[in-house]
């Protein structure tokens, strides 16, 4: 970022950078984990020759991420916030992979609710990180585009 933003006149670290990125890919991986369900729930359904309600995925996945969250508060106590992030990350990522090969509503359950896991650690684990990388009077600047991010996020999911 360049000097003479808004937060203090000076410019952003390596550091506050990583906090800002880390911040916006949090809130659109969470804004578009929530949506891609609904998005999805006709060809999943088409796919398997099956009724799937999109707000069974959604929710079996918001179910992942409420035990993830504070599952997710006790690994960053042991293991520190970074691998936190890493470990939500890769629940994510495998949890996603293994949707895309799911043959039964059943699998696609498990592995929504994997995915909500991953979605659970990075969204307690990200702020916590960002507190501690970005300065204090920037703080809330970089936590504010959280919300935002959530939507373009969910966005992005209604138009792919």
């Amino acid at each position: 970022m360049a000097s003479g933003c808004a937060c203090g006149g000076s410019s952003w670290s390596r550091e506050e950078s990583l906090g800002i990125t880390l911040t916006v890919l949090g809130g659109m991986h969470y804004g578009y984990n929530l949506a891609i369900p609904a998005v999805a729930a006709k060809g999943i359904a088409a796919s398997l020759g099956l009724h799937i309600d999109e707000g069974y995925l959604t929710s079996i996945t918001l179910l992942g991420a409420l035990l993830g969250s504070p599952l997710a508060g006790a690994v960053a106590e042991t293991s520190g916030r970074r691998m936190s992030t890493i470990l939500g990350e890769s629940l994510s990522v495998l949890g996603a992979v293994a949707c895309s090969l799911a043959s039964s509503p059943t699998t696609l359950a498990v592995t929504r609710f994997v995915v909500g896991l991953g979605v659970g650690f990075c969204t307690l684990c990200k702020p916590l990180y960002i507190s501690e990388t970005v300065l204090s009077d920037r703080r809330g600047t970089v936590l504010a585009l959280f919300a935002p991010s959530v939507a373009v996020g969910t966005l992005i999911a209604e138009r792919s």
